[in-house]
């Protein structure tokens, strides 16, 4: 596969790069300070992990059955529908500060992201396969994703400049852009189906058949959640411990456009390392970096380094995501596509929920430098998963 060569990309990958891009560029503008803004919101440690563990139960109970629908009722309108839905919990975010109006927004943000988890990513595959560009799909995740970051360094700006009129105003930001897009995606983007004629209950059984057959899958969603689990504690921990040990907080913004380059710089790096060394070991790379990172900052280094150390786990976040969007889709069918996809999602939702919470009575309880231990020890677990995925695969995942 050419190295990023996005000229060869159809019309179908554009319209989902397009269309995602948008969707992480509304996240990402409010992320810029969610975490500050949580604090200066009264909240401790413990309340803001129950805010990302109540939007990951939701997201985990929530991703199949939302994906089962994806399947049989449309994709393009989970999408749409998934993305207005997200929107309306910016709002939500945007004219309130308390903490029971935080999780009610933490549970339609949940609806909403469980449709678009459980439809995005099955619609550009199975649409690229029916045109026979199936292997322009490693690419497209990859694009994708790299923009998505780079316009996190705008996101950053743009966050920026809003919370000079006000904490609350990145979230209104975000919510217009989120409006915009589910539009768009509405209007622009064709529909497609898993089993549409099937029963939900069908989808279901086959889906967890299915899983149930596969030990590799299996394997793959337990290491993915451990990466993922430690990729949201860097992004539960650096604000507040990079203002504690003296980052200014007019400086969040312009530092979280850093990490979102440093993001988009791991996920353009991605296909190139993954045709050399396939996509399992880039995924053991992308972990290595997160326990490197979180290992070294358990140490209290200076402000400076603890930069540093940061943007190494933002790099390494970044690594990660094209190769395992593509892994994933490899191994299961397109019938249920969206259903198992939602499936993983499931699984890696609920056990993150989990952690978070115990991370949150963690820091809580002691300091930031124990949970970088606790993020540090998790990336290390998913290491011989995924190498163990690979075995019981059989063959390495496709890098075409």
């Amino acid at each position: 596969m050419p190295f990023f060569n996005t000229a060869t990309l159809g019309r179908t990958s554009r319209q989902y790069i397009l269309a995602m891009s948008l969707v992480n560029l509304s996240l990402l503008v409010f992320q810029a300070y969610f975490i500050f803004y949580l604090q200066e919101s009264g909240l401790s440690y413990l309340q803001m992990s129950i805010i990302y563990s109540v939007n990951l139960a939701f997201c985990a109970f929530l991703s199949l059955p939302m994906g089962n629908i994806a399947d049989r009722y449309g994709r393009r309108r989970a999408l749409a529908t998934g993305i207005a839905v997200t929107a309306g919990s910016m709002l939500i975010y945007a004219f309130t500060r308390n903490f029971t109006a935080f999780l009610i927004a933490e549970v339609f943000w949940a609806i909403g992201w469980a449709l678009v988890n459980g439809s995005n990513e099955a619609w550009v595959y199975d649409r690229l396969r029916k045109e026979g560009r199936a292997a322009e799909g490693s690419l497209a995740f990859t694009a994708m994703m790299s923009i998505s970051y780079v316009l996190g360094v705008v996101a950053g700006i743009i966050a920026s400049a809003l919370v000079t009129i006000s904490l609350n105003m990145p979230f209104l930001g975000a919510a217009i852009i989120a409006i915009v897009c589910a539009v768009m995606v509405w209007r622009s983007l064709e529909e497609n189906y898993g089993m549409e004629t099937v029963a939900l209950r069908t989808i279901l059984g086959e889906c967890l058949r299915y899983y149930r057959n596969h030990v590799s899958l299996q394997m793959l969603t337990v290491a993915e959640t451990c990466r993922y689990t430690a990729g949201t504690i860097y992004l539960f921990l650096y604000q507040p411990y990079l203002v504690t040990i003296g980052l200014g907080t007019d400086m969040l913004g312009i530092y979280f456009s850093i990490l979102m380059l440093c993001s988009a710089t791991g996920a353009f790096l991605a296909p190139r390392a993954s045709s050399r060394i396939g996509y399992h070991r880039v995924m053991v790379l992308s972990s290595g970096g997160l326990l490197t990172g979180f290992t070294l900052l358990a140490m209290g280094p200076s402000l400076e380094v603890s930069c540093f150390l940061f943007a190494l786990c933002g790099l390494s976040y970044g690594l990660g995501w094209p190769p395992l969007m593509v892994w994933r889709n490899d191994l299961v069918p397109d019938r249920i596509r969206a259903s198992a996809l939602s499936l993983f999602a499931s699984f890696t939702y609920l056990a993150g929920a989990a952690m978070t919470t115990i991370l949150g009575g963690l820091l809580d309880a002691t300091s930031p430098l124990m949970g970088f231990l606790f993020a540090a020890a998790i990336a290390l677990f998913s290491v011989p998963l995924y190498l163990g995925a690979f075995r019981r695969s059989g063959t390495a995942p496709s890098s075409s």
